[in-house]
């Protein structure tokens, strides 16, 4: 070979040494956190999470108090995806009872928040990515919105706020978001109930979106509403509850 070859060679030698001496000598080396760094973090993460919950309780002391005997927040069916079906709050078994897992105190209401809480504070610090939980306020109540899947997928979990006293506040729990074709598991068995329709009455809608942009939540509520009240499936199930005049 030419000496300039091996000039040329030396120098392409010389700068890959340079180069694993910054990195450490192994790729992506320096973009690691130093572990001491990631313990700190998680550290951070545990102290966080109960001052968001606090900011969160604050929140849901701050609701307006809803009648609980004619508010539709009780009264009207709500689509759940796990019965892929329609069904009124005040059905659930305990909500005619003063206890029962429907009914919050001061000393219960913040476990609504927790795991909300533990999701926002990994990400705040960078422990995970992407944000896949919110809340949002809309007036009379509070939607703590979780993803009970991979944020790949559709689907969302639900708790839904609000304050019934001044020391009293009702948690609504479903799903939704799943869209046309989900199964659902109802008596220990596999059934599809609205499969015709499921894509009107529930379309998809992931986690992930509505973090990034909780509009979406509040847009495809009122944009459903307005459908809902046109299914035979939602009248009917309005016709479940027993506390509103029947029209």
């Amino acid at each position: 070979m030419s000496a300039g070859v091996w000039v040329f060679l030396g120098l392409v030698v010389v700068a890959i040494a340079i180069l694993k001496g910054k990195s450490g000598g192994a790729p992506g080396a320096a973009k690691a956190p130093p572990e001491n760094d990631v313990l700190n973090r998680y550290m951070q993460k545990d102290a966080l999470a109960p001052e968001l919950v606090k900011d969160c309780v604050l929140a849901a002391k701050a609701l307006p108090i809803v009648d609980e005997k004619t508010s539709a927040l009780f009264h009207d069916p709500v689509y759940d995806a796990k019965t892929d079906q329609f069904d009124p709050p005040c059905k659930e078994s305990d909500f005619e009872g003063s206890i029962g897992r429907c009914w919050l105190t001061p000393d219960t209401v913040h476990e609504v928040f927790e795991v909300y809480a533990d999701h926002e504070a990994s990400f705040k610090l960078g422990l995970s990515r992407p944000r896949t939980a919110c809340v949002i306020a809309t007036g009379d109540h509070i939607d703590i919105l979780l993803c009970p899947y991979s944020v790949n997928e559709p689907g969302l979990s639900v708790m839904r706020l609000s304050r019934v006293a001044e020391d009293r506040w009702h948690v609504y729990r479903y799903s939704c978001g799943q869209g046309a074709g989900g199964m659902a598991i109802a008596a220990g068995n596999m059934k599809i109930v609205l499969t015709s329709d499921s894509d009107v009455m529930d379309p998809p809608l992931k986690a992930v979106d509505v973090a990034q942009d909780p509009a979406l939540w509040t847009q495809r509520n009122e944009r459903l509403r307005s459908k809902w009240i046109l299914s035979g499936h939602w009248r009917d199930a309005a016709r479940l509850c027993t506390h509103k005049p029947q029209v």
